[in-house]
């Protein structure tokens, strides 16, 4: 199965340096560049496009559906970003002057310095929930049984993925790094079936060491069937 990744294009709120947040709309520049992405996804027979419950995010992937072979759009809350805690929705110099340790551990994270056990931010979701959640989105994707599928999402989804891919977790030396997204640039891997595996074992190990797992876990199987009752009314 082969996967393909795109951040969404650039959106008001970039232009601003705002934090997290529930998003904005495009800008004139991100919609160019969201036809652009569109144009080489009309090359790869894409089955399903999944995106993030945000605003750039859907607006990104209603552009890029134009030129897929398919209608078949799902919004999965199992995209949705990280909660960046008192951060959220905050303006970079207003968040400076207000929580400067906690900036300060954001920044050294998009620097690459640190890993994510490392970053502090009062109010932040709960990492191990959140890496549950890219697990178990993957896992969705792999029930499917399809070829191709796009995912539109916001920066620490794509990162998330990414680290799943490399197989970094996100305890301490578990190597989870911060990667770089271009907006609306594709990137696709392919998920293997020795990736399922290990995708399993990590969904069983963090609900053996905690119960963070089980909301995620009716989520993801609710995901799974949504997104299969798309796929049979397509097809």
């Amino acid at each position: 199965m082969r996967i393909t990744l795109i951040r969404h294009a650039e959106s008001r709120k970039n232009l601003v340096d705002v934090i997290g947040g529930i998003g904005e709309r495009l800008t004139f520049k991100g919609r160019l560049a969201a036809h652009r992405a569109g144009r080489y996804l009309k090359q790869q027979s894409i089955d399903i496009i999944l995106y993030a419950p945000t605003l750039q995010t859907e607006e990104t992937a209603g552009l890029l559906s134009k030129y897929c072979n398919t209608t078949t759009q799902y919004k999965s809350p199992l995209l949705s970003p990280i909660g960046l805690g008192s951060l959220a929705g905050l303006r970079v110099d207003e968040s400076k002057l207000r929580y400067p340790s906690a900036m300060e551990s954001l920044h050294r994270w998009n620097r690459r310095e640190i890993e994510i056990s490392e970053v502090v931010i009062p109010g932040m979701q709960d990492i191990f929930s959140f890496f549950c959640q890219g697990l178990s989105l993957l896992f969705c994707i792999h029930k499917l049984r399809v070829k191709n599928v796009c995912v539109v999402a916001t920066r620490s989804s794509l990162v998330l993925m990414k680290n799943i891919k490399l197989r970094n977790t996100p305890e301490s030396g578990g190597g989870y790094l911060n990667h770089h997204f271009r907006y609306a640039h594709p990137i696709s891997f392919r998920l293997t079936p020795q990736d399922i595996q290990w995708i399993r074992k990590q969904l069983y190990l963090t609900q053996s060491q905690s119960g963070i797992l089980e909301p995620i876990k009716s989520r993801h199987l609710i995901s799974i069937k949504k997104m299969e009752r798309l796929l049979s009314s397509t097809y």
